[in-house]
């Protein structure tokens, strides 16, 4: 019992330090496929390499340290397996909120309601056209086309944006300086 033990405390501590080692350096091992039943069983659904190294090397670890302590090998087997399965759900439940993380970076210009820009190019009065202005959105500087529902807009005057018209047209109209 001690040496599988020891065989899975090495073989899963060397994978899951190798993992760590080519994630800091910006690789990733790409053996990473998710076993995804696809039925709603939550514990399929958690199981990938990260989790099963993880959990190799944590199931060895402490049934390691179970035997060192004097435990019967019955119930080293037992915590090991705790140790496994709490590994396990521990690295599938860092991982979900990693990837919570992650930005889209998209631009929605939805959210343009309210900012201020410039003209770029002279807008037509009454929505009889389209001309463009620049602003930022997002932290993002854009160009983007506009109308306007008063009177034309020359290029360079300060704008305010009211209303996104279009997926690509902002209704905007002129700030007075």
């Amino acid at each position: 019992m001690d040496s599988i033990f020891l065989w899975c405390a090495i073989a899963g501590g060397s994978l899951l330090a190798l993992q760590i080692l080519v994630s800091l350096v910006g690789g990733e091992i790409d053996a990473d496929a998710d076993f995804d039943a696809g039925d709603g069983d939550a514990f399929v659904q958690v199981l990938s390499i990260k989790t099963l190294v993880g959990a190799a090397a944590f199931f060895g670890l402490g049934g390691l340290a179970a035997r060192q302590f004097g435990v019967a090998p019955t119930w080293s087997l037992a915590i090991a397996s705790t140790a496994g399965l709490a590994a396990i759900y521990t690295i599938a439940w860092l991982m979900n909120a990693l990837h919570r993380l992650q930005a889209d970076g998209t631009v929605d210009l939805s959210n343009a309601a309210g900012s201020e820009g410039r003209c770029y190019l002279r807008i037509p009065a009454d929505g009889t056209g389209r001309g463009r202005v620049t602003l930022t959105i997002q932290g993002r500087s854009l160009e983007c086309h506009a109308i306007t529902r008063g009177p034309a807009i020359p290029t360079g005057t300060p704008v305010r944006v009211t209303a996104l018209r279009s997926p690509d047209t902002l209704e905007v109209t002129r700030l007075e300086s």
